[in-house]
């Protein structure tokens, strides 16, 4: 789908219409390891997978972290201050919810390649579709799972009158991973890479700041909160 630059949008809903049209749907989405995820986008292809059952998604990450839950009132008690802190407005994952609670639909399938350790004990799913990845192969990895769609949370700046991304905590897989993508993409296999825009990201440069172009669709909101 590559141009010269990228679709932007404001609506969740509206990039996740177009991932949708452009890529179909059998979607295998790649989010990087950790903190860089774009959760609102996660959120609303699961949501899409969860309502549609001939929606096909296949999420391919690692370590997604999820707000730890109280188990007794003192553990709530001591705690609550602490993640309301921490975690503020940042988007619970449903995905891993579910996950964790052996709830997931037929139609959706996610696969780690690092895990928090002892979250999946007694989780059959979750571990047979553990990957086992040496990091410097996980962007071949994702590949060869038939990854369609690569989403990235990003940094933005303007410079020089040019707006540009910076990868910002996850510069490591997504170069890889977009160079791969771009060199196999064609009409029989369109691919989509999408930034979200979240500028309390601190904004690291070198390999980490990418111009524009290397997106598809740039997801930007202030309504979108963090």
């Amino acid at each position: 789908m590559k141009t010269n630059q990228p679709e932007s949008f404001t609506s969740v809903a509206r990039c996740v219409d177009e991932i949708i049209r452009t890529v179909g749907k059998t979607i295998v989405l790649a989010l990087p390891l950790g903190l860089g995820k774009p959760c609102h986008l996660a959120n609303e292809l699961y949501q899409r997978a969860v309502d549609d059952a001939d929606l096909n998604l296949h999420i391919v990450t690692g370590l997604s972290i999820d707000r730890p839950r109280p188990r007794t009132d003192i553990e709530r008690r001591f705690l609550e201050p602490f993640l309301d802190r921490i975690f503020a407005d940042q988007p619970q994952l449903e995905y891993i919810v579910a996950a964790g609670s052996n709830a997931l639909p037929e139609n959706v399938k996610i696969s780690e390649f690092y895990m928090t350790p002892g979250k999946y004990l007694r989780n059959p799913a979750q571990q047979q579709h553990y990957i086992s990845s040496n990091y410097t192969h996980v962007a071949r990895d994702m590949m060869q799972l038939g990854v369609n769609v690569c989403g990235q949370l990003v940094a933005s700046r303007k410079q020089q009158g040019r707006v540009y991304y910076s990868l910002s905590c996850n510069p490591d897989v997504t170069p890889d991973l977009l160079a791969m993508l771009r060199e196999h993409e064609d009409e029989s296999r369109p691919v989509v890479a999408v930034a979200q825009v979240n500028n309390n990201l601190p904004f690291m440069t070198g390999d980490a700041m990418v111009e524009a172009s290397a997106f598809d669709m740039v997801l930007d909101s202030p309504d979108l909160v963090f």
